[in-house]
């Protein structure tokens, strides 16, 4: 008996010494390090079974693997505490395989995205983190395409080349690619099969949302924000909700994610009310994109 309750405590004394490392710290260990990183969640399935996790220091791709509950079903925002092995795949330094991982809390505020240019993304400093490109031109137009598997479309940004890469599972699909300069939020991620180790090109900006991509005329970047401005009613809500601005806000887009960061619902015309008759019971996320602002609020459905 004594031997059983040793090495119950020393389970507990082995387990409670895994702390959270800053990610910064966790890459600089290499291909091969078991790490623990604690950050939060900055994309959903939109792009696909891979998970982007930020803290204050640095980012990191998390690859959904085969560990049960599957990675891949926690949703942006999550707080997330994670273990695993740090490999490369085309050169992405990411958690593949995962040993553990908790979610901590739901519904965390992002990071803020941090402005580079174009020069600034081919080296590591800000790979796995969200981004800010502003005074972008793409150089077709349109409608984005996100392939089987995605489709890169070559960016300037004062004179300066990005790859934008548009993947399937976002609700980019199908919209007109803008003709103007725009500011793009992104995840940055690379892609680089050769060499195998150290390249220093192939990273591309991964946007989420077409709320990810705004005109640059307002002269700054359109940042997701909470704001007493913005009202939804009712909420809980069951078949309508209305979406109430200020003065002289046009709503340009609508887009509602269930609570695993899936796209339930997207509107793109200016329209008030959103039919929401055949949502189920449950927490939801509702993105407004307005001529001026991006606000992000949740909703409950309750029937």
């Amino acid at each position: 008996m004594k031997k059983i309750i040793l090495s119950i405590i020393l389970s507990v004394v082995a387990l409670s010494s895994i702390q959270a490392q800053d990610i910064a710290a966790e890459r600089a260990k290499g291909v091969g390090a078991e790490v623990t990183i604690r950050g939060v969640v900055i994309n959903g399935a939109e792009l696909g079974l891979i998970r982007y996790v930020q803290d204050r220091t640095g980012g990191l791709a998390v690859y959904y693997g085969t560990i049960t509950p599957a990675f891949s079903s926690v949703k942006l925002g999550d707080s997330v505490t994670v273990t695993g092995k740090l490999k490369q795949y085309n050169n992405l330094l990411e958690i593949d395989p995962i040993t553990t991982y908790t979610v901590n809390a739901s519904g965390k505020t992002l990071p803020k995205p941090i402005v580079v240019t174009p020069a600034d993304l081919n080296k590591d400093d800000h790979e796995g983190k969200l981004v800010v490109v502003n005074n972008c031109k793409f150089g077709v137009t349109g409608n984005f395409d996100g392939g089987t598997s995605g489709k890169n479309y070559t960016l300037t940004s004062n004179g300066q080349s990005v790859v934008l890469r548009v993947l399937p599972g976002t609700n980019l699909v199908g919209t007109a690619i803008p003709t103007g300069n725009v500011n793009i939020t992104a995840v940055l991620s690379q892609f680089c099969a050769s060499p195998a180790n150290g390249c220093t090109t192939g990273y591309q900006l991964l946007p989420r949302t077409t709320s990810d991509i705004v005109n640059s005329s307002s002269g700054s970047v359109n940042q997701p924000v909470k704001s007493s401005s913005l009202k939804v009613v009712p909420n809980p809500a069951n078949d309508r909700i209305s979406v109430k601005l200020k003065e002289g806000e046009i709503i340009q887009t609508i887009t509602i994610y269930d609570a695993f960061g899936r796209v339930i619902l997207v509107s793109n015309e200016d329209v008030s009310t959103v039919d929401v008759s055949s949502l189920i019971n449950g927490m939801y996320y509702m993105n407004v994109m307005t001529s001026q602002s991006t606000y992000n609020v949740k909703i409950n459905i309750v029937k």
